[in-house]
């Protein structure tokens, strides 16, 4: 992306070491219907690093199936985040503002 001018800022999944951060984390596991869970515990990764679990994830908001989810707790709120629709948002949102540019540039 840096070739054609586009920047895209990527925001963070895991919480720093230490922070006051707790989440879990389901990752589909390809193949079959199962999920991995991972758990963030004040920042810290808690043992077993990778608990499967029975169960398929649902869809997200732009269809992408298979697709992580994270559970955190935030001000004593839950936050859930898809993470490929995170990622991919502001990758696509970037890709729009470089076509747009691209378009003004060749109507000059």
């Amino acid at each position: 992306m840096s070739q054609t001018g586009m920047e895209v800022d990527l925001p963070p999944i895991v919480p720093d070491q230490g922070s006051a951060t707790n989440q879990a984390t389901f990752v589909p596991l390809p193949g079959k219907p199962a999920t991995a869970v991972f758990v963030h515990i004040l920042g810290f990764p808690i043992p077993p690093y990778g608990l499967q679990v029975e169960g398929e994830l649902p869809k997200g908001e732009l269809g992408l199936a298979a697709s992580p989810v994270v559970v955190r707790e935030v001000d004593g709120r839950l936050e859930v985040i898809n993470v490929m629709e995170r990622l991919m948002r502001p990758v696509i949102e970037a890709a729009r503002r470089a076509e747009e540019e691209m378009r003004a540039e060749e109507d000059e």
